[in-house]
């Protein structure tokens, strides 16, 4: 069950979710948890990567309705449109705690690389198992978002060679790339739900 969350629908936490979280939150316990924060950093909410309008079409056009009815070309052109006007105007995007592997950061590269997020200042994605080929993906993207200033992320998955790559290209595009430590990850995920959100350490703009 993917739901999206707003600020006013989590009564059960103490604390409020980042606003337009989406959150896969089937079989998770949410009564005993502090705050959002909290969930994230246990990697108990999880969502897939964003994928480009191309991408889900083609996907899209594996599948069938179950009514019979042919409603593809009307669905890939709702999502483009809803897709194209929220990555357009996003400034940060936080896609922490979500479990990402190498596979999943590519994904999230390769939509990226469309030249959805035009306005993309910030990337966090700690607390995601980026790996080596989640860490060059990253590098293969920076020319196609032009305003990306920060990326926050894990140093534990990533090898020296693919950290001196990814440290050249976020050089040669001016980007801070700042690769945190175990230690500081929790330091982070203690701000986040001392503030109450992921969204409130962030401020607004923050997309997850």
């Amino acid at each position: 069950v993917v739901v999206g969350v707003h600020r006013e629908q989590m009564p059960r936490f103490g604390h409020r979710p980042a606003r337009h979280a989406r959150a896969d939150v089937s079989g998770v316990d949410t009564g005993e948890a502090e705050c959002w924060a909290s969930l994230l950093r246990g990697g108990q909410l999880r969502r897939d990567p964003p994928i480009s309008p191309a991408r889900f079409e083609a996907e899209l056009a594996t599948r069938s309705f179950t009514n019979g009815k042919d409603d593809k070309p009307l669905v890939a052109k709702l999502y483009r449109e809803g897709f194209t006007a929220r990555m357009g105007v996003c400034a940060r995007l936080v896609f922490a705690g979500h479990g990402w592997g190498p596979a999943e950061v590519a994904t999230m590269a390769e939509t990226l690389s469309t030249g959805c997020a035009h306005n993309l200042e910030m990337l966090v994605l700690l607390s995601n198992p980026v790996g080596d080929g989640g860490a060059l993906a990253i590098a293969g993207m920076l020319p196609h978002v032009p305003k990306l200033r920060l990326i926050l992320m894990g140093d534990a998955t990533v090898g020296t060679e693919a950290t001196r790559a990814l440290r050249a290209a976020c050089e040669a595009r001016a980007v801070d790339l700042r690769m945190i430590s175990k230690v500081g990850e929790v330091m982070w995920w203690g701000l986040c739900a001392s503030v109450h959100s992921v969204h409130d350490a962030l401020g607004e703009g923050a997309l997850e």
